[in-house]
């Protein structure tokens, strides 16, 4: 085994893939001579201890997007690229097309972003559906610090966590929204406020036209499952 090469790497439930060709054709461990081959790094070579390994004991621990959460720098108000890029890549994952971002969705979004600040306490609610202009909505928040926030660490409480092997209708409604097929087009916003020194950050995205409509049938045919063959 080289250790030097690089390796891509996926799990599925218990059981882990591996490709070691660039045409990312995945192995399942019981074809190597032993699992313990396929607890690999899922990119880069032996010195990459940072990376993500196959051999987790999560059940979704395929395509962990993004890099790692810890010591990620908050971005800007106005910094919302890798944002919209881990919505892709997620997307790109589940057989979506890309989203585009919208300033009308941004806008509407910073509505509600000014209401949640107004607030400004750890009770996260929703705009209705009037004040959203008919537009999905996901909200994230997180406090104590005013560098809470990254994108990466929001990604993953919205999608990575909410993303359960098995069928898509046993995922969360917040990653149904990111993985929604109709959807093309979104806006977030991020916004802050402090109360009794407490410092609070809320991301407000809205998506255009809304996902997570009508039962099973809709969700089967808008929401797909990871495809380890996706190269993204």
């Amino acid at each position: 085994m080289d250790l030097d090469a690089e390796y891509m790497a996926t799990q599925w439930a218990v059981e882990c893939f591996c490709s070691k060709n660039k045409d990312l054709k995945y192995d399942r461990h019981e074809e190597h001579e032993s699992a313990a081959e396929c607890n690999m790094m899922c990119s880069g070579g032996a010195e990459e201890e940072t990376e993500e390994t196959c051999g987790g004991d999560h059940a979704f621990d395929l395509y962990k997007i993004g890099g790692s959460t810890e010591n990620s720098p908050s971005p800007s108000p106005d910094d919302m690229t890798g944002l919209l890029d881990l919505h892709n890549e997620a997307r790109c994952v589940h057989g979506a097309d890309p989203l585009g971002w919208s300033d009308p969705v941004t806008s509407s979004a910073a509505e509600h972003a000014a209401r949640l600040t107004d607030q400004c306490t750890s009770s996260l609610f929703h705009s209705t559906t009037d004040q959203r202009y008919g537009y999905g909505e996901n909200l994230f928040m997180c406090w104590g610090t005013d560098t809470c926030y990254n994108h990466e660490y929001a990604m993953e409480k919205l999608y990575v966590e909410e993303v359960q092997f098995g069928a898509v209708t046993d995922y969360i409604g917040h990653a149904t929204q990111i993985l929604w097929k109709s959807t093309k087009k979104v806006g977030c916003v991020l916004a802050q406020c402090t109360n009794g020194g407490t410092p609070y950050t809320f991301l407000v995205c809205q998506y255009d036209p809304a996902g997570n409509m009508g039962g099973d049938k809709e969700y089967i045919e808008e929401v797909g499952l990871p495809n380890p063959e996706n190269s993204c």
